[in-house]
């Protein structure tokens, strides 16, 4: 054989692996199972819902035809989503139900093998949202220590810089600006009110800070009469009473008008309180307790009616033990708690799997396991479906679609 006859060989055997190799792209992986020419071809009639698909959490409904029944991994369906795997959760010849996996993209393919048949059934292109998005808007270097969103879904993220802090303002279409400045470095709260102030809590201190409507300098708002007395969380209620609490300091509650506040239930002197919120004329918190009252847990969450409009609390009574789940909130910073329109809490953790729901019952559950990270500083619910967190250590802010309505929150008009 002559050398030229080598060459042209071997270039030619590059040429067939380089074509095969640039063909495969994004194709699905090959298949063991033994395939019959013959079989009908699965066919994709249509996909539901057409929108608003979002990754690992939305079902899809694929109708078709000729799909397989089988369950078996191997023998049955498989759905890619470009070239990852979906979960299938139901088959029949003429439906598929799937997750799709964590991927997100305005053009994904959807690729359906169905043994035995060797024709592959596709759809394009779908549009999937990520169920757990980044807000870039934030940088890594920018400390974001208290987020809040208002009326019309604008997020607000207080940034230390130096000794003092800024208010920076994220649009809806991502159009970030500052909207105000504080005189200090960090903030351990911060919501919107009535008539549109934004309060914002220097952490562990007894004054209170808020920015007039339509941004610009805080200036204080409220100090307490002991310098003991410092605030580190607050919420409003439905009659737009403020009450503010931090660690070992009761509960107050203050006229968003007046400034006069008054401690209205000194039963919680005794609670280092993580958080607190307002839902259905109560009062939740999130606290580690260090008094003598054998009934009450080290850590966990309580609650006190509101029995007057003026703000007066019911005694103490127990929601959940901490230890139940694992959450030792001793160490946390803080433990942040909202609630969904039907009365689920969720508190934000350090747990592997951030986010906690505690339903009304006593039941708990983690929301999607294994896809947020910790640790929660805060989480805020927008007016929709989304659930904000802002994670510790320059985490990051993301928008978490919770496929749910959070409670009403009074502060935001």
């Amino acid at each position: 054989m002559s050398i030229f006859k080598t060459k042209y060989k071997i270039f030619s055997f590059i040429i067939i692996l380089t074509f095969g190799f640039f063909s495969c792209e994004e194709e699905a992986p090959t298949e063991v199972y033994k395939t019959e020419p013959g079989a009908p071809a699965p066919k994709i009639n249509s996909i539901e819902p057409s929108d608003s698909i979002y990754s690992f959490v939305t079902g899809i409904r694929i109708a078709g035809e000729n799909f397989s029944t089988l369950t078996d991994p191997v023998m049955g369906n498989r759905v890619y989503f470009n070239s990852q795997l979906g979960s299938i959760l139901s088959v029949s010849s003429t439906q598929i139900i799937v997750l799709p996996p964590d991927l997100s993209g305005d053009s994904i393919r959807i690729k359906i093998i169905s043994p035995p048949s060797i024709p592959i059934a596709e759809f394009y292109p779908l549009k999937v949202y990520a169920t757990v998005d980044k807000i870039e808007q934030f940088n890594p270097l920018e400390s974001v220590t208290a987020i809040d969103l208002d009326s019309e879904g604008n997020l607000y993220g207080f940034v230390t810089e130096g000794l003092s802090g800024k208010i920076y303002k994220v649009t809806n279409d991502g159009i970030k600006t500052e909207y105000g400045t504080a005189p200090f470095p960090s903030a351990s709260d911060m919501k919107f009110g009535p008539e549109d102030y934004l309060y914002v809590q220097q952490s562990n201190n007894e004054r209170i800070h808020r920015i007039s409507p339509g941004g610009g300098a805080a200036s204080i708002f409220v100090t307490l009469p002991n310098t003991a007395d410092n605030m580190r969380f607050y919420d409003f209620d439905e009659n737009q009473n403020l009450f503010a609490a931090g660690t070992r300091t009761g509960i107050f509650v203050i006229n968003h008008q007046s400034g006069n506040a008054r401690r209205v239930n000194d039963d919680y002197r005794n609670h280092d309180i993580k958080s607190i919120k307002i839902y259905n004329d109560y009062v939740y918190v999130a606290a580690t307790y260090n008094g003598t009252n054998a009934s009450f847990p080290a850590e966990g969450i309580w609650r006190s009616q509101i029995i007057s409009t003026e703000g007066d609390l019911s005694i103490p009574e127990v929601v959940f033990d901490f230890a139940d789940a694992s959450i030792q909130a001793s160490s946390l910073i803080s433990v942040p708690l909202t609630f969904s329109s039907a009365g689920d809490i969720f508190v934000g953790t350090d747990k592997e799997n951030s986010i906690l729901i505690i339903h009304s019952d006593g039941n708990y559950e983690f929301l999607y396991p294994g896809f947020i990270e910790p640790t929660s500083l805060q989480i805020v619910w927008n007016n929709g479906k989304f659930i904000y967190q802002n994670r510790t250590d320059r985490g990051g802010v993301f928008k978490i679609y919770a496929d749910r309505f959070g409670a009403p929150y009074y502060g935001r008009q």
